[in-house]
């Protein structure tokens, strides 16, 4: 039998529970940062000419921005539905 949306949501959902009951969530987020600043790193320096530190600095700027560029364009989604929902007179 077919599970429903509903059912595959609660089923991972149920999943991710067991496994952070098992694990160190701390550690895992840790590894899956190093991870992203390292791809990070690559998409930065792919021939890696740069020192590691100067690599690792520019790889946190990246991330910097990117997560500024997403709260930019969060703000104004929100903006752009609040708008939606006020009469123009």
């Amino acid at each position: 039998m077919a599970m429903t949306p509903e059912q595959r949501r609660l089923r991972a959902k149920t999943a991710a529970n067991a496994r952070w009951a098992r694990e160190d969530g701390t550690a895992q987020n840790r590894r899956m940062q190093e991870g992203y600043l390292n791809k990070l790193a690559d998409e930065i320096d792919p021939e890696r000419q740069l020192p590691q530190d100067e690599r690792r600095r520019r790889a946190i700027q990246a991330r910097k921005a990117q997560a500024q560029a997403a709260a930019l364009k969060s703000s104004r989604v929100r903006a752009e539905r609040a708008g939606k929902g006020k009469s123009t007179g």
